[in-house]
């Protein structure tokens, strides 16, 4: 009897070792996540200030005029000045068909890249280079960036 008690101490002495281990390990993999967070984020940051850097040193195109837009822009109205001001490859415009809605009715975009890629089936990479092209373009302007690092943009009216 004293030997079968002895053995379940034992037995139980293990697993709480093994569950302060499993404790330990899963705080350290929480703080491993939070640094990853926080360097991603700071990736963000260091990207849009690059891109935003690069927008400015690139050939300035002006503005819509006035007329361009309304008061309060149609999503009509968006694509059609984006398409004078622009040559728009099939896959530019697969982009700015999803963007100019919201950025109507919402007065910004604040999607990942990913979530437009999977509207549009175009890979992260592409879309970002065309949200790129619409930047240069004057189409668009960058308003920094959402918490968990997605870009924010605006309407360029001026």
């Amino acid at each position: 009897m004293v030997d079968t008690q002895q053995t379940k101490l034992e037995t139980q002495q293990q697993m709480v070792g093994t569950q302060q281990q499993t404790l330990e390990t899963q705080q350290q993999m929480v703080e491993m996540q939070r640094v990853g967070l926080v360097a991603q984020q700071a990736m963000a940051q260091a990207m849009e200030r690059i891109a935003n850097r690069l927008d400015a040193l690139s050939v300035e195109h002006p503005a819509p005029s006035g007329s361009a837009f309304e008061t309060h822009p149609t999503t009509e109205s968006v694509l059609a000045d984006w398409r004078e001001r622009l040559s728009v490859t099939a896959d530019v415009w697969t982009v700015a068909v999803v963007i100019a809605p919201v950025l109507v009715e919402e007065g910004e975009l604040r999607q990942p890249l990913e979530a437009i890629a999977a509207r549009t089936g175009l890979s992260v990479q592409r879309v970002n280079d065309c949200l790129r092209l619409l930047r240069k373009h004057a189409c668009i302007r960058p308003m920094g960036a959402t918490e968990d690092g997605a870009p924010v943009y605006v309407l360029n009216q001026g």
